[in-house]
């Protein structure tokens, strides 16, 4: 008779201790069952068993740049005021929130989604650091120079309150407002 070694079916916290030895065995035999080349080291660390769901790999720090400004607008009242059917198959794209298309994740609410287009892991997967850019102070004085000429073509346009400057403004307005609510 063969004598088998009885293996505590719990520990001495009461929790439940697996016999790790009888379950590699029968992954083996299942393999073999399939007829696939079975190798327990190579099953106890193949990445491909994780569990967990693969990200997408940021570059390299060397190929990163430094963090710009954002180009796109931040819609956040897109969805405001919508209703959603969400059941357990739609997609996570398609149910509330705000999805990152960048990080591909779904995020609840507006203030979460800022932090998150703002953060370290969003800025890395779009290939930035999230240090800024060193500027010299001719660039500085060159911007505010922009700004300021903008400023001051604004000013002269309001300083023109002529009857058909603002029959113009006004046409301007309203087709703009068509437009808004034609799309």
């Amino acid at each position: 008779m063969a004598e088998s070694i009885e293996v505590p079916k719990t520990d001495a916290l009461g929790r439940k201790v697996w016999d790790k030895a009888f379950y590699a065995k029968r992954a083996a035999v299942r393999q073999f069952e399939d007829g696939q080349d079975f190798d327990h080291d190579d099953f106890l660390l193949d990445p491909s068993q994780s569990r967990k769901k693969a990200r997408k790999e940021a570059p390299p720090p060397a190929e990163r740049r430094p963090l710009e400004q954002r180009k796109d607008a931040v819609s956040l009242d897109t969805e405001l005021g919508k209703s959603k059917i969400v059941t357990t198959h739609t997609p996570k794209q398609q149910q509330g929130g705000y999805w990152c298309t960048v990080c591909e994740c779904l995020i609840k609410d507006s203030q979460a989604y800022l932090d998150h287009i703002n953060g370290k892991r969003h800025n890395r997967s779009l290939g930035m650091t999230m240090r800024v850019e060193r500027v010299g102070v001719d660039r500085v004085k060159q911007r505010l120079n922009q700004i300021k000429q903008v400023q001051h073509g604004e000013e002269d346009q309001e300083a023109n309150d002529s009857p058909a400057a603002i029959a113009a403004r006004l046409r301007r307005m309203f087709e703009e407002q068509a437009k808004a609510s034609a799309n």
